[in-house]
């Protein structure tokens, strides 16, 4: 789907004369997260022509919230940063939400950092998710262990309670590494970065949900085998 774009004239610093910049128009809105017809209720540059605002409304009609995009105008065609945004808490299913309420939390409070651009704060955000994820899903596997998971280290958890889901400990294990990045002073993966971090997270959700939910079938339907 091509870009919604408007147009603003601005200073142009480099000569005598104005110019027009284009301003690329949100299409989601970032409180409801619909696809929706966003509209434009104001728009301003700064006097040195390097920024530009817009006042934007959403189209949904159970939504309409207002919200601001911000231009940096370094290109022909500028995207905005948007505020306030609210994380989509729907990557989220309800059965890892009940599992570990903490880790839903702590996870949308990184989320909101990582969409303001707040990355180095988000980075060890994501880290504690993946930590109270991690040590809640091993309470529910085993609740008579529950201090002890508590106690030990992560890796220790993932190494002595998950190890029969072979595709969360891998996924954990690699999320912890990328997660240990964002808290030391020096990386190891200098190749990865906060996404890839989010996305092994993700990953293990879905492999939780996914195994949660296989285990729900088969001890529902039991009792119907012959």
């Amino acid at each position: 789907m091509e870009a919604r774009i408007i147009r603003i004239r601005v200073k142009d610093p480099n000569g005598p004369q104005d110019r027009h910049v284009n301003l690329v128009v949100p299409d989601i809105c970032p409180f409801c997260h619909h696809h929706s017809q966003i509209h434009v209720l104001a728009r301003a540059a700064s006097k040195d022509g390097s920024t530009a605002g817009a006042l934007f409304q959403c189209g949904f009609e159970p939504c309409q919230s207002v919200f601001l995009g911000y231009y940096t105008l370094s290109n022909t065609v500028n995207s905005p940063v948007i505020f306030p945004s609210r994380p989509d808490g729907s990557v989220i299913p309800d059965i890892v939400i009940d599992i570990s309420p903490s880790f839903y939390e702590i996870f949308l409070q990184a989320e909101t950092a990582l969409i303001n651009g707040l990355t180095q704060i988000a980075g060890p955000g994501y880290r504690k998710a993946l930590e109270f994820l991690i040590k809640d899903y091993a309470s529910h596997l085993y609740p008579d262990h529950k201090d002890e998971i508590e106690d030990n280290f992560l890796g220790k958890v993932i190494s002595e309670y998950i190890k029969e889901e072979k595709r969360i400990v891998e996924a954990s294990k690699r999320a912890t590494w990328l997660g240990n990045d964002e808290t030391h002073y020096k990386r190891k993966w200098e190749d990865k970065d906060i996404h890839d971090l989010r996305e092994l997270i993700l990953l293990v959700v879905r492999e939780i949900d996914a195994s949660e939910k296989y285990k729900r079938y088969l001890a529902e339907m039991d009792k119907w085998k012959k």
